[in-house]
């Protein structure tokens, strides 16, 4: 009979992880592709006032949607993480119980 609780396959939370991390490269390919954008349509704003204001804006603009990306990355990082250590520990538990009972 087994007892209620809950259980998790380490696999799953291993495979969850690499899925994470896929995200993580596919998130990092677009940052990156922006950024390319950025620094090639940098200086194609324009010599009017619009242009003027838009190269004015454009250190905040750059910091705010780069910054959230970053963010999102760390956030990422630290799932992918978390999933490895959590897999590794039911692993363990599940080695430990098939050989001591």
């Amino acid at each position: 009979m087994r007892e209620p609780g809950f259980e998790v396959a380490w696999s799953s939370l291993d495979l969850r992880a690499r899925a994470v991390a896929e995200r993580h490269r596919a998130v990092s390919r677009v940052r990156d592709t922006l950024w390319e954008a950025f620094e090639r349509d940098r200086r194609t704003l324009g010599a009017d006032q619009y242009g003027a204001e838009m190269e004015r804006e454009m250190p905040r603009i750059e910091a705010a949607i780069f910054g959230s990306l970053q963010s999102h990355l760390d956030e990422l990082d630290r799932i992918v993480t978390g999933l490895h250590l959590n897999a590794r520990g039911y692993g363990q538990a599940e080695q430990a119980s098939a050989v001591g009972g």
